[in-house]
């Protein structure tokens, strides 16, 4: 089922006071959207956004990222 949208309108002003607050606090990060994660313990997770804040780096240009190994300390 596709989500309405006021489901979108929410997750977009969510997602623009997150990258406020990082911007205005000087961090970096990477965020991206629409994502489906393929995690062992579950399957077909697709959140509407995500931000990698302290491993930013780690996943920063790739074109997949690998659930298994590079780091999960994700904001979803």
């Amino acid at each position: 089922m596709s989500p309405l949208p006021k489901h979108g309108r929410d997750a977009h002003l969510i997602a623009a006071i997150i990258t406020t607050l990082l911007d205005n606090h000087g961090r970096e990060y990477d965020a991206f959207t629409p994502v489906t994660m393929q995690l062992p313990e579950e399957s077909g997770i697709e959140p509407d956004y995500c931000f990698y804040i302290d491993h930013w780096q780690a996943v920063s240009g790739k074109e997949r990222i690998d659930w298994r190994n590079d780091p999960r300390q994700i904001w979803c």
